[in-house]
C-alpha cells in the first residue's frame, strides 16, 4: 500500500524541463483558469494575483484568487523555502546534506519531515523494483565517467545490503559512500507541502520548474514533442492534482539507472498524474527508468495513477502509449490540435 492510501508564463514559454532536475516534457502556452471551479467556500473580497519567482534552482510560476491573495503567496513561498532548508543538496547546512555528510556508521535523529520524505521516497523505489533509487545515489557517481561492463552489470544484481536504514526516525549510514539525492523528489515534496497548507476556498495554479499542481482551478497548457521541445504535440486541461513528467526532449539522456550506472535506454519522455505532488514527482522518474512495458502494467495496478508515453523508436517513428485511465483524467486533450502548424 503507498503512503497516500495505495499510495507565467515566462516559466512555461522557456519550457523548463521536469524530473530529477534533468530533461523532461516542456509546458507551453498555458493558461490559468481560475474562476471554472468547485469550490463551495464563497470568497469575499478576493484577490487575482500572479507571481514568478526563483527557487530552487528553477522558477515558480503562481496564479491565485483568494482572500489576501498576496499574504498566502508569501505563505507558499514560506513553506517552499522550508523544504529547500530540509532537503537541498547544494547548501552544506541543510538536513538532509548533514545526513551525507555522516560518517560510515553513523546515526542522525531525523524531523518528522525528513523522515516522512524519505520513506515516501523509498515506497516508489519497491514500487519500481529500484529503478527510482534516489537512497542508491552513489552509484550515480560512481559510474558517471566508468559505465560498467555487461559482466559487472549481472553482478550488481546479487541482492546487496541498503545503503541506509532508517528505523524510529533514526538513519544510519550503512555505505561510505551512500548519499540521498533529494533533487529525485523536491520540487514535488514542495509543492506538495504547499497544498497541505492552502485555504479550501483559494483557487490556486502553480507551476514549478514545469511541475505543474491546481487546487480548485485547471491549468491548461501545450506538451512539447519528443523530438521538438519548442513544437506543441498536444494540449490537456489538468483540474486537480499534479502533473509532472520526464524525459529526453530537452538534453541528452541524463537520468541514470541505478542498477547500471549507466543512461536508461528509453527514448521519448512520460507525463504522470498523481492527486499528490510527490508521488507525481518520484513516479515519472520511476516510469521512465521502467520503461513503457513495465512502467504502464505497474500504474494500471496502481490506484490514483496515471502515466502517458511517447517514443522514440531507433528508426525515428513516434508511438504513444497511456495508461488505461488516462483518458478518461484527461478528456479534453487535442492531439490533432497543432497537426498543421
Amino acid at each position: 500500500m503507498s503512503p497516500s492510501k495505495h499510495m507565467n508564463s515566462i516559466l512555461t514559454h522557456l519550457g523548463f524541463s521536469l524530473g530529477m532536475g534533468l530533461c523532461g516534457m516542456s509546458f507551453g502556452q498555458p493558461q490559468f483558469d481560475l474562476s471554472d471551479t468547485d469550490a463551495e467556500t464563497e470568497i469575499t473580497s478576493s484577490q487575482s494575483f500572479s507571481r514568478q519567482v526563483f527557487l530552487m534552482g528553477t522558477w515558480l510560476s503562481m496564479e491565485l484568487e483568494a482572500k489576501d491573495a498576496d499574504v498566502l503567496s508569501e505563505q507558499i513561498l514560506a513553506t517552499i523555502e522550508s523544504v529547500e532548508t530540509r532537503l537541498s543538496v547544494w547548501s552544506n547546512d541543510s538536513e538532509v546534506s548533514k545526513c551525507n555528510a555522516l560518517k560510515h556508521g553513523s546515526q542522525r535523529k531525523l524531523s518528522p519531515a525528513l523522515a516522512s520524505d524519505i520513506q515516501r521516497a523509498k515506497w516508489w523505489s519497491d514500487w519500481s523494483s529500484n529503478r527510482f533509487a534516489p537512497l542508491e545515489a552513489r552509484s550515480f557517481q560512481k559510474h558517471q565517467s566508468n559505465p560498467l561492463s555487461q559482466t559487472n552489470v549481472s553482478q550488481t544484481n546479487v541482492a546487496q545490503p541498503p545503503d541506509w536504514l532508517l528505523s524510529d526516525g533514526t538513519l544510519q549510514k550503512i555505505h561510505p559512500e551512500a548519499r540521498i539525492d533529494t533533487d529525485a523528489f523536491a520540487k514535488g515534496a514542495a509543492l506538495e507541502a504547499v497544498r497541505q497548507i492552502l485555504p479550501s476556498h483559494a483557487k490556486v495554479a502553480l507551476n514549478f520548474g514545469g511541475q505543474v499542481l491546481v487546487h480548485n482551478a485547471s491549468w491548461t497548457g501545450a506538451i512539447s514533442a519528443s523530438t521538438d521541445r519548442h513544437n506543441p504535440e498536444l494540449e490537456l486541461c489538468l483540474t486537480e492534482g499534479s502533473l509532472s513528467s520526464s524525459g529526453t526532449t530537452q538534453r541528452k539522456n541524463r537520468i541514470r539507472d541505478p542498477k547500471t550506472g549507466t543512461p536508461s535506454p528509453f527514448q521519448g519522455h512520460v507525463a504522470i498524474w498523481a492527486p499528490n505532488a510527490f508521488d507525481a514527482d518520484c513516479a515519472s522518474t520511476a516510469c521512465f527508468l521502467l520503461g513503457p512495458s513495465e512502467a504502464i502494467r505497474q500504474v494500471n495496478a496502481t490506484p490514483n495513477l496515471e502515466c502517458r508515453f511517447q517514443t522514440i523508436a531507433s528508426d525515428g517513428r513516434i508511438e504513444t502509449i497511456e495508461s488505461s485511465g488516462w483518458k478518461k483524467r484527461f478528456p479534453t486533450f487535442l492531439p490533432d490540435k497543432f497537426s498543421n502548424q
